[in-house]
């Protein structure tokens, strides 16, 4: 299947446009719904002008609101409804969110990925190479990073009150020590 920018992007706003509208009438909807004031319950039945029109008893209005189509059990039926369309657009976003990452992500990093994942390797806090002198720290008790560093950068860093890092020269005379 052939993807085209200008589709993408369309159907992207029209998903984020329905979505803010129904975020921006939030406090209406939740008001209206919890009120539970469904006109096919209140007794009033409506004209097609929308005035009020005359009483009906309860199986009279029943009977009507069905025949126009706008028979709902309560309004909170309606909330039950939006919530569960809400609930399965955020599902579909997530997973629109998440393929789209998966065709920007080469093969290659996905399996590297997974590799690290079956390896162990990303079960451990902390382990990783120092962003300043590169050595691997395993992320076990003290061999771990801390901001990014090896605990002997870290204390350099700290020691010059996180301003100035490890000079390179520093590095040779500890690894030969």
């Amino acid at each position: 299947m052939k993807l085209v920018t200008s589709t993408i992007g369309q159907l992207a706003r029209t998903t984020s446009g329905n979505l803010a509208w129904v975020e921006s009438f939030a406090k209406q909807i939740a008001a209206r719904a919890n009120s539970d004031s469904s006109d096919a319950i209140s007794g009033r039945a409506y004209d097609g002008d929308g005035r009020g029109g005359s009483e009906l008893t309860q199986p009279e209005r029943y009977a009507e609101a069905a025949i126009s189509g706008h028979l709902h059990d309560s309004a909170g039926d309606l909330a039950k409804e939006l919530m569960f369309e809400l609930r399965a657009a955020e599902q579909a976003a997530r997973r629109a969110r998440k393929v789209a990452g998966m065709i920007l992500t080469s093969q290659e990093e996905r399996d590297q990925s997974a590799a690290r994942k079956l390896a162990g390797a990303d079960k451990t806090p902390g382990n990783g190479n120092c962003i300043i002198c590169t050595c691997y720290c395993s992320g076990i008790r003290t061999d771990r990073l801390v901001s990014g560093r090896c605990n002997t950068c870290l204390v350099y860093w700290e020691r010059h009150h996180r301003e100035e890092d490890r000079p390179r020269e520093l590095w040779d005379q500890e690894k030969a020590s």
